[in-house]
């Protein structure tokens, strides 16, 4: 599976090179999809968050709550998927009808994938802003400002989020408990 800027998402036969199906949006698809089981979530340059049959490539589902682009890859985590939005929210969606939990927003576009640490999920906004969420809620437990954009996906190992900031050093902060980034 794999998105293009032709407004397309495709799925590709890895042994053939044989297109399988192709799944039409409104405008580029940048960002990289993830899948779940029998779907394929991405989100496309016509701020809107797409679920998609894998089986078939027919839509299941799509949310049109953003008011501007996808660009960052999903995450998903118990039921939920998490998109990010140059708009400066992120929007957690239930992955099995697209209904929206919750919303959290930044201050600034958030171009990079967000990271689930414990019940919380972390992300980086172009202001330079490190927030951490309640994964249950979307209340904002914690923020730190590194003063540099951030513009890279947020990793996770344990406790500890790992991410690139503009003026080229990689940062580490570790996330306590109470959602407080240290």
């Amino acid at each position: 599976i794999f998105t293009s800027l032709d407004h397309y998402v495709y799925a590709v036969d890895v042994r053939k090179g044989d297109e399988i199906w192709r799944f039409e949006t409104s405008a580029a698809v940048a960002a990289t999809p993830v899948i779940d089981n029998d779907s394929v979530f991405v989100g496309s340059f016509d701020s809107n968050f797409y679920s998609i049959e894998l089986s078939s490539g027919r839509g299941k589902w799509r949310f049109e709550g953003a008011s501007n682009w996808y660009w960052a890859k999903p995450v998903l985590g118990r039921g939920v998927v998490y998109a990010a939005s140059l708009d400066g929210k992120l929007y957690a969606l239930k992955s099995a009808s697209g209904e929206k939990r919750w919303e959290t927003s930044t201050d600034s576009p958030i171009v990079g994938s967000p990271a689930i640490v414990s019940d919380m999920i972390v992300f980086g906004s172009r202001s330079g802003q490190v927030n951490v969420v309640e994964l249950s809620s979307g209340v904002v437990l914690g923020t730190c400002d590194v003063d540099e954009r951030i513009e890279t996906p947020v990793l996770a190992h344990e406790n500890t989020v790992y991410f690139g900031a503009r003026d080229h050093s990689i940062r580490a902060l570790v996330i306590k408990r109470n959602g407080n980034p240290d």
